[in-house]
């Protein structure tokens, strides 16, 4: 989740133009929108699939790692990452399942207001993330790694944990602050757009 999603400004000049120059093609400013809805769904949709690959691959390696445990500490461990996993796969899958394609019947206020509220869902998601996706990776991880590191040396587990601890905050700086502010910056512009075609 820490991939920015470019900034599409051809609704936005679109709109500029309209203020400047009237009046507005409608249907091309549908079609912009329409477009860009399309590559903002398709990004997420590529996000969620390499974070549903990403618990594939790591639900399986904890299971086999808890049935191995030597003893019922890293039993415990292995539960908690098997969960962490589950837990996050699954937060993500709750936040889009309820997306559908647009008709494309719909009129320009429709498909306008279908962007922003992506833009919203998408913000929200991403300014909690820290709780729902990077603290239980973060605390699973590392109480494994503490668990099962108990024939390495504690200055290496020490250091696991601190390149854990500084990659999760590097997580939520990309997330809360980057993309965030970046969407933020996209949505703006286009509510703008969307104000002033009213005041026209």
């Amino acid at each position: 989740m820490n991939e920015p999603l470019l900034p599409d400004r051809e609704s936005q000049q679109l709109w500029q133009s309209h203020v400047l120059d009237p009046p507005m093609d409608t249907q091309a400013v549908i079609r912009s929108l329409a477009s860009r809805i399309e590559r903002f769904d398709r990004t997420i949709l590529w996000r969620n699939l390499r974070e549903y690959s990403a618990g594939l691959i790591l639900v399986p390696v904890f299971t086999l790692m808890t049935f191995h445990a030597r003893n019922k500490q890293e039993v415990a461990a292995g539960i908690f990452a098997l969960l962490s996993m589950l837990w996050v796969t699954f937060w993500i899958w709750r936040a889009h399942r309820r997306q559908t394609p647009l008709d494309p019947s719909l009129d320009m206020e429709s498909y306008r207001a279908a962007l922003l509220a992506r833009y919203d869902q998408q913000i929200s998601l991403l300014k909690t993330a820290r709780y729902w996706y990077v603290l239980p990776i973060w605390a699973s991880t590392v109480t494994f790694a503490v668990v099962r590191g108990g024939g390495f040396s504690t200055w290496l587990v020490i250091g696991f944990a601190v390149l854990m601890t500084l990659l999760c905050v590097g997580v939520i700086w990309v997330n809360e602050v980057y993309t965030v502010g970046q969407l933020r910056r996209d949505r703006d512009a286009l509510e703008r757009g969307c104000f002033d075609s009213r005041d026209e």
